[in-house]
Protein backbone atom coordinates (compact mmCIF):
# COMPACT_ATOMS: atom_id res chain seq x y z
CA UNK A 1 0.00 0.00 0.00
CA UNK A 2 1.16 3.38 -1.21
CA UNK A 3 -0.67 6.37 0.57
CA UNK A 4 -1.00 9.25 -1.40
CA UNK A 5 -0.47 9.01 -5.34
CA UNK A 6 0.47 12.74 -5.53
CA UNK A 7 3.76 11.38 -2.98
CA UNK A 8 4.68 8.31 -5.10
CA UNK A 9 3.77 9.10 -8.64
CA UNK A 10 7.30 10.02 -9.65
CA UNK A 11 8.72 6.54 -8.76
CA UNK A 12 5.51 5.10 -9.98
CA UNK A 13 6.22 7.63 -13.86
CA UNK A 14 9.70 5.34 -13.55
CA UNK A 15 8.94 1.91 -12.82
CA UNK A 16 6.42 2.36 -15.56
CA UNK A 17 8.98 4.18 -17.96
CA UNK A 18 12.01 2.66 -17.61
CA UNK A 19 11.69 -0.41 -15.42
CA UNK A 20 9.41 -1.93 -17.12
CA UNK A 21 10.31 -0.56 -20.63
CA UNK A 22 13.51 -2.34 -20.24
CA UNK A 23 11.48 -5.30 -19.54
CA UNK A 24 13.41 -5.69 -16.10
CA UNK A 25 10.04 -5.98 -14.72
CA UNK A 26 6.76 -7.73 -15.85
CA UNK A 27 3.09 -5.63 -16.12
CA UNK A 28 1.75 -8.22 -13.91
CA UNK A 29 4.16 -6.65 -11.22
CA UNK A 30 3.10 -3.23 -11.65
CA UNK A 31 -0.16 -4.91 -9.33
CA UNK A 32 2.01 -6.00 -6.41
CA UNK A 33 1.45 -2.94 -4.83
CA UNK A 34 -1.44 -0.59 -4.58
CA UNK A 35 -1.65 3.36 -4.53
CA UNK A 36 -4.22 5.11 -2.73
CA UNK A 37 -5.30 8.50 -0.86
CA UNK A 38 -6.96 8.21 2.34
CA UNK A 39 -6.33 5.98 5.19
CA UNK A 40 -10.25 4.57 4.41
CA UNK A 41 -8.87 3.48 1.15
CA UNK A 42 -6.43 1.17 2.65
CA UNK A 43 -9.03 0.07 4.92
CA UNK A 44 -11.67 -0.68 2.68
CA UNK A 45 -9.08 -2.53 0.23
CA UNK A 46 -7.32 -4.73 2.86
CA UNK A 47 -11.10 -5.65 3.99
CA UNK A 48 -11.94 -6.58 0.42
CA UNK A 49 -8.82 -8.53 -0.03
CA UNK A 50 -9.74 -10.53 3.07
CA UNK A 51 -13.06 -10.88 1.79
CA UNK A 52 -12.13 -12.12 -1.18
CA UNK A 53 -9.83 -14.65 -0.90
CA UNK A 54 -11.87 -15.76 2.70
CA UNK A 55 -8.67 -14.60 5.07
CA UNK A 56 -9.19 -13.61 8.44
CA UNK A 57 -6.94 -11.20 9.79
CA UNK A 58 -4.33 -12.34 13.23
CA UNK A 59 -5.16 -9.37 15.36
Amino acid sequence: MLVSRKYWQGMIDWISDTVLTEQNISPADLEIFKVVDTAQEVVTYISDFYKTYALKPNF
